[in-house]
């Protein structure tokens, strides 16, 4: 029997309320807030209709109603999937991550991988444009196999099947990876994982997992901003004029947020013959080995699909 006391019931009231239906995150916000007000949790509040008894603020009508049409089995059922593939579930207030409240970001978030890293310090969100060539990022991977980088933990939303060989690169030189997924823990995040055993990876995802694609959209926004407050400092690899990535950099920089660019800080002209090789075929970017050489030539590239 899980008690008032215990993480696990405010975790379950947290997940009951997320598999209510709908996207409701302002009134869920706005709920929790007034518990806070009160000194109260999410799992007292929903135990007013069973004990009589609580000083916990009554449900919003909405989100009542959205309880009362719910089936609280879909509930219980995911809460004992996620402790079996030990997944765990971020809220607002939870003492191993305490989710803020930030525009497209839902409440709720499922944490998969390595906990230390977010207990770590120097962690830096990567950022780059849609158009960012493979030529810049070999670029990139190059300066951390060189040691000419600072192997960090990084924050990264990959969207496409480059950011994903770019994910693997990075995993491959000894790098962090905190990942940001809007349609949950993807089985190429477990693959990885699998495959490189000592690598450092987490990966936080929507709970439960988006599929509409506005939303999606919204929520990838609010993981990035998400990782600039817990980082306070971003990578910029690439950014195109009037895109995304400079919205993010604008909003970062009104937040005060450090920034550095790749492209303006960093010595190229090693990897510059990198990007003169004939590029091998079905390959989109490659990573350089960790071992020095006396010149570029002598540096064995791998794919990494």
């Amino acid at each position: 029997m899980l008690h008032m006391n215990n993480p696990d019931t405010e975790q379950l009231a947290w997940l009951k309320l997320a598999y209510a239906g709908g996207h409701d995150h302002e009134n869920s916000w706005k709920f929790y807030h007034s518990l806070q007000a009160g000194g109260s949790s999410l799992a007292q509040s929903l135990s007013i209709k069973d004990t009589g008894r609580s000083s916990a603020p009554p449900l919003p009508t909405t989100l009542r109603e959205r309880l009362q049409n719910a089936d609280p089995k879909i509930a219980e059922k995911r809460f004992r999937y996620l402790q079996k593939r030990n997944l765990r579930l971020l809220h607002p207030g939870s003492r191993v991550f305490d989710v803020p409240e930030i525009p497209g970001l839902p409440p709720t978030l499922t944490l998969w991988g390595d906990l230390g890293i977010l207990n770590a310090s120097g962690s830096e969100v990567l950022m780059k444009s849609r158009d960012t060539s493979s030529e810049l990022m070999k670029s990139f991977l190059y300066q951390i196999a060189q040691g000419r980088l600072e192997r960090r933990n990084f924050c990264f939303c990959p969207f496409s099947q480059l950011d994903w060989e770019f994910v693997e690169a990075l995993l491959k030189t000894g790098c962090g990876m905190i990942l940001g997924s809007v349609t949950g823990i993807t089985r190429r995040s477990m693959a990885l994982a699998h495959e490189y055993p000592t690598a450092r990876l987490v990966v936080l995802a929507p709970e439960p997992p988006i599929r509409f694609r506005t939303i999606a959209l919204n929520c990838v926004e609010a993981l990035y901003r998400l990782f600039s407050l817990y980082a306070q400092e971003i990578l910029l690899l690439q950014m195109s004029e009037q895109g995304k990535t400079q919205k993010r950099i604008a909003w970062a920089q009104s937040r005060g947020i450090s920034i550095r660019s790749f492209e303006n800080s960093i010595d190229l002209s090693p990897a510059s013959n990198i990007q003169k090789k004939k590029p091998k075929s079905n390959s989109s970017i490659d990573r350089p080995s960790d071992q020095p050489s006396d010149s570029d030539e002598g540096d064995e590239f791998i794919t990494m699909l």
